[in-house]
């Protein structure tokens, strides 16, 4: 089986260095342009193979990301089913979310430091109000990418899933056997596609498809894991 995750595009928060979360920020022109562009990629790299069925997160960001691919594969898959998870969202940063990292790096506490830096240095240890800690998005990634592998039990499959930063990170951490304890920080573009295969119970993470557009005059269609992964662990 192959699994393509695909972080969404550029959304108007991204654009300003503003926290998203579960925000339900729409993609930036440049967003919308990296979404086809990023859709053009991946049916290129499946080179007409059938698609099993398209996931997306059901924030606007990710959705508008998946549109143009589903249209697309619809021309020559009219049937192929798409659905639409809550529980396939970015990590819910509650008070945090619509600020910009700019000022939370600039507010601290009463010891001086910023509450948001100890959090990017230890993410498990810093839960902002109204949030979802480091540890419950992993256990919610972990637990709905399995669910939705184990719907498609057939090796030949390939099924395509639209969502967020995060919880790419977070999945290629629990295919690489990581836990909260000792998170790697997987570095994604925007419309970036992350190709995954299963070797019978384990998993083989191929390396990721780029968009021409990804803001960082990068045109490689084919990056290898190792470029993917920050060598020093957030946690």
């Amino acid at each position: 089986m192959k699994i393509i995750l695909v972080r969404h595009g550029e959304s108007a928060y991204n654009k300003d260095g503003i926290i998203n979360g579960h925000s339900n920020i729409p993609l930036s022109e440049a967003g919308k342009i990296q979404a086809e562009d990023t859709s053009v990629k991946i049916l290129k790299y499946l080179d007409g193979v059938k698609v099993a069925a398209v996931y997306s997160s059901d924030l606007i960001r990710a959705r508008q990301t998946a549109a143009p691919f589903i249209e697309k594969l619809r021309l020559k898959q009219p049937n192929v089913p798409v659905y639409y998870r809550d529980d396939l969202r970015e990590i819910k940063l509650g008070v945090w979310e619509g600020r910009s990292k700019k000022e939370l790096l600039e507010e601290t506490d009463e010891s001086g430091i910023s509450p948001f830096m100890r959090w990017l240095e230890s993410p498990k240890d810093v839960t902002p109000a109204g949030a979802e800690s480091m540890p419950d998005f992993y256990r919610r990634a972990k637990s709905s990418f399995s669910n939705i592998v184990n719907k498609h039990s057939s090796n030949d499959e390939i099924i395509v899933i639209f969502t967020h930063g995060g919880y790419v990170s977070m999945v290629l951490n629990y295919i690489r056997g990581r836990t909260p304890d000792n998170l790697i920080k997987f570095d994604f573009v925007n419309g970036e596609a992350v190709v995954i295969e299963t070797c019978g119970s384990d998993y083989k993470i191929r390396g990721s498809l780029l968009p021409e557009d990804n803001g960082n005059g990068n045109k490689t269609a084919f990056q290898t894991v190792k470029d993917m992964v920050r060598v020093n662990p957030i946690a």
